[in-house]
């Protein structure tokens, strides 16, 4: 959901931007190897369990309760938009804006993600030239949630390189 949002307005608004994060995510991106890799490796629906790595709810029950209560009001929130976009599926993007702009981009994926495996991420970033590519080992979908002080020093190390003097 974030994903699609931030690269909809780095698309639409490159001069505004000076750096793109995507965490997780394509940003509603695809090509024929991405779907083919979406339909190969994260073939089964969606369920907020697999968007933990294996052992999270064990480790950090506390964390995993507050991420499902979150993930909750969240799809409540947007149910119509969800059921829309399900029956009519936007197209991919054009990746022109962003490529034409050389916006330097930081893709971050979890090694544990089962809902966009890391193979889709690493994908995404090869259509990128001059991207940077992180995987955190030990997290799945929601790094920022699971791994908060790796996910945070990432960002920021990136942040520091790439922000406007």
């Amino acid at each position: 959901m974030g994903g699609s949002t931030v690269l909809g307005f780095t698309l639409a608004n490159p001069d505004r931007v000076s750096a793109l994060i995507m965490s997780d995510t394509t940003g509603g991106y695809s090509n024929p190897e991405i779907a083919e890799l979406r339909r190969t490796l994260a073939p089964a629906p969606a369920s907020i369990d697999r968007a933990f790595a294996p052992g999270f709810s064990k480790r950090d029950p506390v964390r995993a309760f507050l991420y499902r209560e979150i993930n909750a009001l969240t799809l409540a929130a947007n149910q119509p938009a969800a059921a829309a976009q399900q029956n009519s599926p936007a197209p991919s993007p054009n990746l022109g804006p962003l490529l034409d702009k050389k916006i330097p981009v930081l893709f971050i994926v979890g090694e544990q993600d089962q809902l966009i495996p890391p193979p889709i991420i690493e994908a995404m970033h090869k259509k990128v030239p001059g991207s940077q590519l992180v995987k955190v080992p030990g997290a799945g979908h929601s790094v920022y949630f699971e791994k908060p002080e790796d996910y945070n020093r990432i960002v920021a190390d990136f942040l520091q390189k790439h922000s406007p003097a």
